[in-house]
């Protein structure tokens, strides 16, 4: 398993639940956009600043050009917003975690392209630095890359997830709607091809 795969099994409970938590913000209305951009200044700000306090740069050598915080700053000025009271964030205990940090930045970077076209649509003169970023510098591929070429740290060992019903040594429950059988056929298929 390279580290992508084994960053997307290990978070997938958190990453369920950070989209629970951010999806009660409504975009197409400007508080719930205003609350958004509040609530990610919070974890980015500080997140990115402890990442090049831990010097990302070397595991990722793009990084300086990742890095959201001053298109975040950017659109809560346009805003007249000011930047909220920044978490406490733990310094990365190695170069595990400074990975899973990435792939959580990464992750939110992608997905802010999606979020970027629902802001847009409903308020064309929204600041959308921060959410159209990846639309603007596509360094996504070379993430990925270096993410599956990173070595597999000794420490992987202690934060292997459980089983989940859902892994391939156990079979996928069943379909419940249209999407889910279609997605339950491509895993099928994608098992009889393996």
């Amino acid at each position: 398993m390279d580290c992508r795969q084994h960053l997307r099994q290990a978070t997938a409970t958190m990453h369920q639940q950070v989209d629970r938590a951010f999806s009660a913000f409504q975009l197409t209305e400007a508080a719930g956009y205003r609350g958004f951009l509040c609530a990610h200044a919070r974890v980015l700000l500080p997140l990115e600043q402890l990442l090049d306090e831990a010097e990302a740069a070397q595991l990722l050598a793009d990084w300086p050009q990742r890095r959201r915080s001053a298109a975040l700053r950017a659109d809560l000025a346009d805003l007249a917003v000011m930047p909220p009271p920044a978490l406490v964030i733990d310094r990365p205990a190695d170069e595990s975690a400074l990975w899973g940090l990435l792939y959580v930045l990464e992750g939110s970077r992608l997905g802010g392209r999606v979020l970027a076209e629902r802001v847009r649509r409903a308020d064309p003169d929204q600041p959308l630095r921060y959410l159209s970023h990846a639309m603007r510098r596509r360094c996504g591929p070379v993430f990925w890359k270096a993410c599956s070429a990173a070595p597999r740290p000794a420490t992987w060992r202690a934060c292997r997830p459980p089983q989940s019903p859902c892994s391939p040594a156990s079979p996928r429950p069943p379909a419940r709607n249209r999407r889910a059988r279609r997605r339950q056929r491509l895993w099928d298929a994608n098992k009889v091809s393996s």
